[in-house]
C-alpha cells in the first residue's frame, strides 16, 4: 500500500508534448519633430536618426502534434493506465473464498438480538468442516478510518488484523454488506470502478461475514476462527 500512483505524472507528460515555436519581433521609430516620416532638422547641428531596435518575448504558438507523436502519446499514456489498473487491481482485489458448498449455508434472521441477518447451515456437519476464509479487500487501519466515520454501521462486518494493524473490509462504497464483495477501495481513484465495472467477474461471496457468534467463552459459540495474520487469512 505505500505505493501510490499520480496522475499528475500523466498531465505533465501530456504537456510536454505539446511543441512551441519561436519568433522574434522588433520595432524602430524616428526621433523627429512631425510624425514618423519627417526627421527632426536643427539649423546648426547634422541630421539625427535614432533607431531603436526591442526583441518581444517570443510567443507561444500551439501545434497539433503529428501522427508519429500521437502514436507514441497513446503508446505511453495506454501503458501508464494499464501499469496502474493492475496495480489497483492487486492491491484492492477481493480475498476470501467460500470452500464448502454455498447449499449447506442459508442466511436469515440472526438469533442473536439485534444483530440482524445470521448464517445457518442446512444440514449438520462434521466437526472441523472449513467453511472458508472470510471475504473483503485488506487495508491499512488508518485508512479505514474515514470509512468508518462516514459509515460506522461498516464496522459490525470488518475484520482487524492487530498485528499487522490491517483491516478486511467486505462492504461496498457505502459500508454494506451486499451477497458479493467485488474489491476496491477510496485509498485509489478509481479504485471501485475498476473492481465494480472492469472485474466484476471477479467477486467474492460475503456468506462467512454473517456469521453472528456469542463472544468467546459465553457459550453457544459453533463456530472456531483460525486467524493466520501473515497470509492475511481467517479460516473459519
Amino acid at each position: 500500500h505505500t505505493c501510490k500512483i499520480q496522475f499528475i505524472t500523466l498531465i505533465f507528460f501530456l504537456l510536454a508534448t505539446t511543441t512551441t515555436t519561436s519568433a522574434s519581433r522588433t520595432f524602430s521609430f524616428s526621433i523627429n519633430n512631425h510624425n514618423h516620416n519627417n526627421v527632426y532638422h536643427h539649423p546648426k547641428t547634422t541630421t539625427t536618426t535614432k533607431k531603436i531596435s526591442h526583441s518581444l518575448p517570443p510567443p507561444l504558438c500551439f501545434t497539433f502534434p503529428d501522427a508519429k507523436t500521437t502514436s507514441t502519446v497513446l503508446t505511453q499514456t495506454s501503458s501508464i493506465l494499464a501499469t496502474y489498473t493492475c496495480l489497483v487491481t492487486y492491491f484492492d482485489r477481493p480475498r476470501g473464498k467460500l470452500i464448502i458448498n454455498s447449499s449447506n449455508l442459508l442466511c436469515k434472521q440472526s438469533n442473536v438480538p439485534n444483530a440482524g441477518l445470521g448464517l445457518f447451515v442446512t444440514k449438520s456437519l462434521p466437526a472441523g468442516t472449513v467453511l472458508g476464509t472470510y471475504p473483503g479487500v485488506v487495508r491499512p487501519s488508518n485508512k479505514y478510518f474515514t470509512k468508518y466515520v462516514n459509515y460506522p454501521d461498516s464496522q459490525g462486518y470488518t475484520w482487524r488484523l492487530k498485528k499487522v494493524n490491517e483491516i478486511i473490509d467486505p462492504t461496498d462504497s457505502k459500508g454494506v454488506l451486499q451477497d458479493v464483495c467485488y474489491g476496491g477501495s477510496d485509498d485509489y481513484v478509481g479504485s471501485y470502478f475498476i473492481h465494480q465495472v472492469l472485474w466484476r467477474f471477479w467477486s467474492v461471496s460475503t456468506l462467512l461475514a454473517r456469521i453472528n457468534e456469542p463472544p468467546l467463552g459465553v457459550g453457544g459459540c459453533s463456530v472456531e476462527t483460525e486467524v493466520d495474520e501473515e497470509r492475511r487469512e481467517v479460516v473459519r
